[in-house]
């Protein structure tokens, strides 16, 4: 009885009955959710975007608006001043205009401070790295910065 060989010894299962073909398919179903998380992710990010975008326009169109209202109540003041000094009007009516003028000042400011975090929501969403708790820290300095 002569034994004889050729080649090294391998051993691997004839017949499997379709267990290969389910890892396969669970690997297709992990890529398919994989891509579709990146896919939700990228959407996410370009929607994020878009809307800091368009909440810089908003707030820029608002800031335009505030400063025609300083401008038109900065006047009805010099105005009202001009007519209390000629005796025309009481002084009620210039403290009046005043209230008027300082209110669209302070709206103007206000206006402007929701354009720099408008600023700070597009940096955030192109990619600038801050996370919540900083972007939050950041806005606070700027809140009370204002109030100053």
């Amino acid at each position: 009885e002569e034994l004889f060989s050729v080649g090294p010894f391998a051993t691997a299962p004839i017949w499997q009955s379709g267990a290969g073909t389910g890892n396969v398919a669970a690997a297709r179903a992990q890529a398919v959710q994989a891509e579709l998380g990146y896919r939700r992710t990228v959407l996410q990010a370009l929607r994020e975007v878009s809307d800091a975008l368009i909440s810089t326009d908003k707030v820029r169109e608002i800031i335009a608006q505030d400063e025609v209202r300083v401008s038109a109540t900065g006047e009805v003041l010099r105005l009202q001043r001009m007519r209390y000094r000629g005796g025309v009007v009481s002084y009620l009516e210039v403290l009046d205009a005043e209230r008027q003028f300082f209110d669209a000042e302070i709206e103007l400011a206000r206006a402007k401070l929701d354009q720099l975090r408008a600023y700070v929501e597009l940096y955030r969403a192109l990619g600038g790295g801050w996370s919540d708790e900083e972007l939050q820290r950041v806005m606070d300095a700027v809140a009370n910065r204002s109030k100053a």
